[in-house]
């Protein structure tokens, strides 16, 4: 498979023409590249059913069986007309580590919710939220953390962005605890999966000069 992202802006497009894509000179480089590969999966799809007449179900995308996992997964109804969807993931798993271990466990069904959204929708923007128990003396009280909106394409490494996600979690945590506030974490209650709009600016490639400059 070829990695399109090391491809210039010129190359995609005479990609496109010689594969016979349509529609495609307006389209920005991360838009180029999630329309070839579209297309390339598409084909070899199409190549793997003409030699192994399968079913159609062999195809379609495999789905994370969470009653076999120690992971609950549960959509939120969260009334955001820019939110697309939001799922909560929860284990009663707590290592010595919680956080990595903790997120690591959820990994899997975080990656499996971004790649069934991206099925349906070609770019789209992400964030993490991480509740925690915090103890201090004989008070506990819940703390939340989470991250920046990330933009995320079908050509995105969703390993390394999840990846990326988790750190700036960890690294709000340790901030939160060099303070010296007295709280201690006794619990990982859950993480958060928020998957919001995003529709990239298209601009037009023609600027017209101005009249002194045209004459």
């Amino acid at each position: 498979m070829s990695n399109y992202s090391k491809f210039t802006v010129v190359e995609l497009r005479r990609q496109c023409k010689e594969k016979g894509i349509k529609r495609y000179s307006r389209l920005r480089k991360a838009e180029l590249i999630d329309l070839i590969q579209r297309h390339d999966d598409e084909r070899d799809r199409g190549q793997i059913r003409n030699i192994y007449p399968f079913k159609q179900e062999v195809f379609e995308e495999p789905k994370v069986k969470t009653e076999t996992l120690p992971i609950q997964v549960k959509r939120q109804n969260i009334a955001f007309k820019s939110r697309l969807e939001t799922w909560r993931f929860t284990t009663n798993y707590k290592p010595q580590d919680p956080l990595e271990q903790y997120v690591t466990a959820t990994s899997k069904a975080i990656l499996n919710r971004l790649q069934i959204s991206l099925s349906k929708h070609s770019s789209l923007k992400a964030n993490l939220w991480l509740s925690c128990t915090y103890k201090k003396g004989e008070e506990t009280q819940d703390f939340y953390f989470n991250t920046e909106n990330q933009e995320i394409h079908r050509s995105t490494d969703l390993k390394e962005a999840l990846t990326n996600m988790k750190q700036t979690l960890r690294t709000r945590m340790d901030e939160f605890q060099a303070r010296g506030s007295g709280w201690a974490l006794i619990n990982i209650n859950f993480v958060q999966l928020a998957i919001v709009k995003y529709a990239p600016y298209r601009g037009s490639s023609y600027i017209e000069l101005p009249d002194q400059i045209k004459n």
